[in-house]
């Protein structure tokens, strides 16, 4: 049982009569769809409710043999997981997997993990992400899936992120034309539409009735952009 302990499960089992059911949407970048589950049974389709019309119902295949275990964290770190569907009806040479997708077309799908709970007919656990990569086989097909906070993906400025304005006084973006040099600070910076840096500070005292408004002071300590020429 995905992302349930055992006893849990169990307990769940004894109150309800049934346990949640994993349900696994995918839709490639043709649009072709897919749906598995561990449990044969029809669900409104999460992707199907951004079609023209809404989500309807749809019947999703006895075909999950394990179900991914995403870890739920209190940070934004990237989590991953393996879902495993079977492969095995049909002839020797076409599979259900290999009959549906080819490997290519798996690579990128978006896909939509619930853990649904049939008597509320509510998603106690949602997942969203991609798929980034698939190892297919006579017997089963293996999914690795993560999540769209894939935050450590994400590329990232080649600077720092602080009080400090990252520019070069004087180059082509910073744009100055100041013969005073800038201590990289938003109170000395002569051409501020470009200041690259974070406004910590700012002073109220000069708010009037009716008015609400501040305006910004430089940071309290000196930070040098550690970047620019000595």
């Amino acid at each position: 049982m995905a992302n349930i302990p055992a006893s849990q499960a169990a307990t769940m089992r004894a109150n309800q009569g049934t346990a949640p059911r994993c349900l696994l949407e995918l839709q490639t970048v043709d649009g072709t769809r897919l749906y598995i589950a561990d449990g044969a049974i029809s669900v409104l389709s999460a992707i199907g409710a951004f079609d023209v019309g809404g989500a309807t119902v749809v019947a999703f295949n006895n075909w999950l043999i394990d179900p991914p275990q995403f870890a739920d964290t209190g940070t934004l770190v990237t989590s991953t997981a393996t879902a495993v569907f079977q492969n095995i009806s049909g002839n020797t040479i076409e599979r259900d997997g290999s009959v549906l997708f080819t490997t290519q077309k798996l690579w990128g799908a978006v896909f939509v993990f619930r853990l649904w709970d049939a008597l509320s007919q509510f998603a106690l656990r949602t997942y969203i992400g991609n798929v980034t990569d698939v190892e297919l086989d006579d017997t089963q097909v293996s999914l690795s899936l993560q999540k769209s906070s894939n935050w450590s993906e994400i590329p990232a400025p080649d600077c720092n992120i602080d009080p400090s304005c990252q520019l070069t006084f004087g180059s082509p973006a910073c744009g100055s034309t100041s013969p005073t040099p800038c201590q990289n600070t938003y109170g000395t910076c002569s051409q501020l539409n470009r200041f690259k840096g974070v406004v910590t500070i700012w002073e109220t005292s000069a708010i009037t009735v009716g008015q609400r408004s501040g305006v910004a002071q430089p940071a309290p300590v000196v930070d040098l952009n550690n970047r620019r020429p000595g």
